[in-house]
């Protein structure tokens, strides 16, 4: 099946460290007596030039310290190419007899530069001293030789190592990092030694969630949160699904509409610009002076600030949106998306969102940012349309003959493959698998449709 992504931006949860690093002398198997409970989760994400070597030597620390529990090694291209340094690591693994750890090949190549591009630089600018894998010869400074140069990145040299018998993981370093990221949310530390392509792959991997379209009987979208659940409805994803179904020819003019599970909604899909008419707000509420619920499709609480924080949102948001108390007594028990928002001198709007399903502070929510237009307008703060930024770009809230509007991009970022079998396609409305059971399992109590008051 041949899939878009299609943006509102994302960015790899987890925590990424650069590491310098020795070899340390342990004998094997000793640090396998640690306790295992205390041990910090670590994803070597290096390119293992070898054999021996600095890189070979800073996987071998990590392996023997007595404190980590390596849960892969991922390599991309870098110093050498990467099936011969994932050849390398692999030998590595069974002289070390760590031959449990998993070696997961990442990025073969560059994603932006390529070996014409750097001869032109160097025509502009002088020949580098260091070019990794792309060295047609080796400088006399430093010890480090690759003999005879070879451009065929998947040619594997006969190593003096001996060969492996040991094979690499069949999974993407992408997916791999994204799925143990996920796995142990908080937990895992990246020691990216090398390029940092694999973790660019994975964060365009981290999706917040996922559309299903269907023509049949009109356009239609439904919305599948990262925790697996469905969703009434979603913003961003809306105008992405729109500007999608109007390039592909599945619609044949800019204004039509899209079924949703809240409801019809009509959508004006010009060029890169998506306008959607996200109807009446419902249920507002109001809490406090600084706190109120409007309902945009998914249940929202917005909470008005003088200042904004990342950090203030994920620990204020993690809490009320699991308050399950506060939920119920709004129609809402499986929990709300929490908005914080601060009104500008120039009645603009700041917004974070954190949101049910993605559990975490996201880019961008534009059910989220016509809640906070739709009471800060109702409150007096700031006129309509308004201007509303957030961290991954800006929207423009309006309202007309009483409905709420929201005007913002879609842009393409990447086409791609997904392949699945039938049997991974449940049959239910209800539920999909989720693709991230973790998260699914940390929350107190899991509805089949988020944004549902049934």
């Amino acid at each position: 099946m041949s899939l878009y992504q299609i943006r509102w931006r994302t960015a790899l949860a987890g925590a990424m460290f650069v590491m310098g690093v020795s070899l340390a002398l342990i004998a094997p198997g000793e640090s396998l007596a640690a306790d295992a409970g205390a041990r910090r989760k670590v994803i070597i994400d290096q390119d293992a030039f070898g054999p021996a070597g600095s890189n070979m030597q800073a996987i071998l620390m990590l392996l023997q310290a007595r404190d980590v529990e390596v849960l892969g090694i991922t390599i991309p291209s870098g110093d050498g190419w990467r099936d011969e340094e994932v050849s390398q690591t692999l030998r590595l693994l069974e002289i070390a007899h760590r031959t449990e750890v998993p070696v997961v090949p990442g990025a073969v190549y560059p994603l932006v530069n390529t070996p014409a591009r750097t001869k032109i630089w160097e025509a502009l600018y002088g020949k580098l001293f260091y070019k990794g894998a792309w060295m047609e010869s080796w400088p006399d400074e430093g010890a480090v030789r690759r003999s005879p140069y070879h451009a065929d990145p998947f040619f594997v040299p006969a190593s003096p190592a001996g060969e492996p018998k040991l094979h690499p993981a069949a999974e993407n370093a992408a997916v791999f990092l994204t799925r143990k990221v996920r796995e142990f949310p908080g937990q895992v530390s990246i020691v990216a030694a090398g390029p940092l392509t694999d973790l660019a792959l994975a964060a365009r991997l981290d999706i917040h969630g996922v559309l299903f379209l269907s023509t049949h009987d009109g356009p239609r979208m439904r919305i599948f949160d990262r925790d697996g659940i469905e969703a009434t409805m979603c913003g961003n994803g809306i105008r992405c699904a729109a500007r999608y179904l109007r390039d592909r020819g599945h619609v044949t003019s800019p204004h039509f509409t899209i079924q949703t599970l809240d409801g019809p909604k009509f959508v004006v899909a010009e060029g890169r610009w998506v306008t959607v008419d996200m109807g009446q707000a419902r249920d507002y509420r109001c809490l406090s002076a600084d706190r109120h619920f409007a309902f945009t499709g998914i249940a929202h609480l917005v909470i008005l600030r003088d200042r904004l924080s990342v950090q203030a949102a994920r620990s204020e948001g993690r809490r009320l949106r699991y308050d399950r108390a506060l939920g119920a007594s709004l129609g809402h028990p499986d929990g709300l998306h929490v908005n914080f928002v601060r009104v500008r001198p120039d009645r603009s709007l700041d917004v974070l969102t954190y949101e049910a399903g993605v559990e975490d502070v996201t880019p961008a929510c534009g059910t989220g940012s016509t809640a906070a237009a739709y009471v800060c307008a109702r409150t007096g703060s700031t006129p309509l349309p308004a201007r509303v930024r957030l961290l991954g770009g800006e929207l423009v809230i309006g309202m007309r003959d009483g409905s709420m509007t929201m005007g913002g991009p879609a842009d393409y970022v990447r086409p791609f493959m997904l392949d699945w079998s039938a049997e991974t396609c449940l049959p239910s409305t209800q539920t999909m698998p989720s693709i991230t059971p973790t998260i699914a399992a940390r929350a107190p109590y899991a509805p089949t449709r988020r944004g549902s008051t049934a």
